[in-house]
């Protein structure tokens, strides 16, 4: 899991190369985050998912306040499966690029605050072995007992775990064997045995035994 914020170059290129390798990869996002980070646009494009600015709302049903909405399923993701509704406290909308497998949008009279019109947009995508969701605020655990939420967390983290990557194949390659080894060479403890040669042991009276030289 990830959170959308700035990455540096390299760090895009292992997030891109781990889900290209069939890694599974949650990327979260706040309302507040900040949309102008060149890291968190960067992955954005890797991923092929982003978050819009502003959060969703609705008067007409809510979950305790107007900013607590509730959402629901469309299409086949497996992170919607055995979820009717959800609650998300503080939501953004997010899109995947293409076709998403599966999202969960808001429910009816839902509106956006930087437009103020009605919105449907989703606030979670799931688009092939990338999940979008546009908040946090979800997994904490009082808000995890809302609604089907329980059931959404438990399939995010079964998504987690779940893939067909083989770690035996796609582990990183060992060095060569005629590789040079360049550490430098281990220096001798102080006081310590060299050439093979063992420790004197203590003789009768506890005085150390001389080894004997041959």
């Amino acid at each position: 899991m990830t959170f959308r914020t700035d990455y540096s170059d390299e760090a895009l290129e292992d997030i891109e190369t781990f889900a290209s390798e069939d890694g599974r990869v949650l990327v979260a996002a706040e309302p507040d985050d900040a949309f102008d980070e060149p890291g968190g646009a960067g992955l954005d494009s890797a991923l092929g998912v982003t978050a819009r600015p502003g959060y969703v709302y609705n008067l007409e049903e809510n979950d305790l306040n107007y900013q607590r909405i509730y959402a629901e399923p469309s299409g086949g993701a497996g992170v919607t499966q055995g979820v009717e509704r959800a609650v998300f406290p503080t939501a953004s909308p997010v899109e995947a690029a293409g076709t998403a497998d599966g999202t969960l949008a808001p429910t009816e009279g839902a509106e956006l605050s930087t437009t103020r019109a009605a919105t449907d947009a989703p606030v979670l995508v799931q688009r092939d072995n990338v999940v979008m969701v546009g908040d946090t605020d979800f997994l904490v655990p009082e808000n995890t007992q809302r609604a089907d939420t329980d059931v959404l967390v438990g399939n995010l983290a079964d998504f987690l775990v779940t893939n067909d990557r083989n770690p035996s194949e796609q582990a990183p390659n060992p060095p060569e064997e005629d590789e040079e080894d360049d550490r430098p060479e281990r220096p001798p403890r102080p006081g310590g045995p060299e050439n093979g040669d063992r420790p004197p042991e203590p003789g009768p009276e506890g005085t150390p035994t001389p080894t004997p030289v041959e």
